[in-house]
């Protein structure tokens, strides 16, 4: 899959900064002595929570079923009494991932008619750079990294299920983690999909997609 370039565009919408961020999941303690990172304290993981509290739109970006970049507009809200981040995640992009199989029109037809899967998220304020917070690094983990959705096509009963991943690996070794980052009210993130399974055929998707959006 594109899991590559979806991830070096998201990386060109403010995310450059965590390039090393994957790295410093396994390595904290050097990041800590060469004081470039220090740990947040637990009143500035709350003050971090609530400046990115609110509701944003922007954009939900991918690769559409002729390879070319697209992207199709998004909501996001964050709540700040449970951390929690919410979004749909468009068809668009999910239907440019089934298009790549081989499946007969009949099946695209009725994955065109499933619902979109909510994906709910809770923050982790990770680290806080330079002393002062320019910008603020989550970590998030799923509320429920699998969202399966019952619907009926011509009265005939249909399930689809979506699951996302915790890392997801590239072609070429490359780490991706499921984190965001907020700066001046604009929130970003990355989404790792693992598969969409419909009815009983499973399909193994496996890409990182990536979502800019302000308030």
């Amino acid at each position: 899959m594109r899991t590559t370039k979806l991830y070096l565009y998201a990386l060109a919408f403010g995310l450059m900064s965590l390039v090393g961020f994957t790295s410093c999941l396994d390595d904290d303690d050097n990041q800590n002595n060469n004081n470039q990172y220090r740990e947040m304290t637990t009143l500035e993981k709350e003050i971090a929570i609530t400046k990115a509290a609110g509701f944003y739109s922007g954009k939900f970006f991918f690769y559409n079923v002729e390879n070319k970049l697209d992207s199709v507009a998004t909501d996001v809200s964050i709540t700040a009494s449970d951390s929690v981040f919410t979004t749909i995640i468009p068809k668009e992009p999910l239907n440019a991932f089934i298009h790549q199989f081989s499946l007969p029109e009949e099946k695209l037809a009725i994955f065109d008619q499933a619902p979109s899967p909510e994906l709910k998220g809770i923050l982790h304020p990770y680290w806080n750079q330079y002393l002062e917070a320019y910008f603020y690094t989550f970590i998030y983990t799923y509320v429920n990294n699998t969202v399966t959705l019952s619907f009926d096509v011509d009265e005939t009963p249909h399930t689809v299920e979506y699951k996302f991943k915790d890392i997801l690996y590239g072609s070429y070794g490359e780490e991706y983690v499921r984190y965001a980052q907020w700066d001046n009210n604009t929130f970003a993130c990355n989404v790792l999909l693992e598969s969409i399974q419909l009815d009983d055929t499973l399909f193994p998707i496996n890409s990182c997609m990536s979502l800019s959006v302000k308030k």
